[in-house]
């Protein structure tokens, strides 16, 4: 999402990032990449042991040039997302016909849209095992990542597919974690969304 000189940023969801740094890929098959860059630090959001909602990685890496494609990650300001909207969903995960080593896309419409979540109607086709931290992108203005492709409903993956949404974190995480400065708390819509959507206090929000 940004390249400073040899450094560049990279976005992916939390839940991508344990173990080891690695190395990133580029390109449209992962078997055969036309560049690798290797991974010096990482770290997932503050609060994605709290709730999935807060699924969002950061990853720098070593060896960026100007060759090197960014893709901004979308600022609040720029985010006009609401249901209905058509999001282009990329990833190497899996197909109708198993798995793949190959990057698809497919475009879609947001079927919902919260404080933090996107959500997609997959019940002809979409995310699957595999597209985690693959971008789910505007067109808008100039291409940006607008979501971050996270979780499913159902197994076959024909239910409802997920990507965190990025403004959402923006000035929060993903600009504090490139200039180094202090991550800011989420807001309180944010906040609820993270804790209401997924059923994590369901019943006390019903109660009160």
């Amino acid at each position: 999402i940004e390249v400073q000189g040899n450094i560049g940023y990279a976005l992916t969801a939390g839940h991508c990032i344990p173990g080891g740094n690695g190395t990133i890929y580029q390109g449209n098959n992962h078997n055969n990449p036309v560049a690798t860059y290797t991974v010096i630090d990482r770290e997932a959001h503050p609060d994605y042991d709290i709730s999935d909602a807060y699924d969002f990685g950061m990853v720098t890496f070593t060896g960026a040039n100007g060759s090197t494609p960014v893709i901004p990650a979308l600022q609040p300001g720029q985010d006009n997302i609401n249901v209905g909207t058509q999001l282009d969903l990329v990833g190497y995960g899996q197909t109708e016909s198993g798995g793949t080593s190959v990057r698809h896309h497919k475009v879609m419409p947001v079927d919902d849209a919260s404080p933090l979540l996107l959500r997609f109607d997959q019940s002809t086709g979409g995310i699957c095992s595999g597209d985690s931290g693959g971008g789910a992108l505007h067109s808008a203005g100039g291409t940006k990542v607008a979501g971050v492709h996270s979780f499913g409903t159902q197994g076959n993956c024909a239910g409802f597919g997920f990507s965190v949404r990025v403004s959402a974190v923006y000035d929060t995480f993903i600009r504090p974690y490139i200039d180094g400065t202090p991550y800011q708390p989420q807001t309180c819509d944010q906040c609820l969304d993270a804790h209401a959507q997924l059923g994590l206090c369901g019943g006390a929000l019903q109660a009160c």
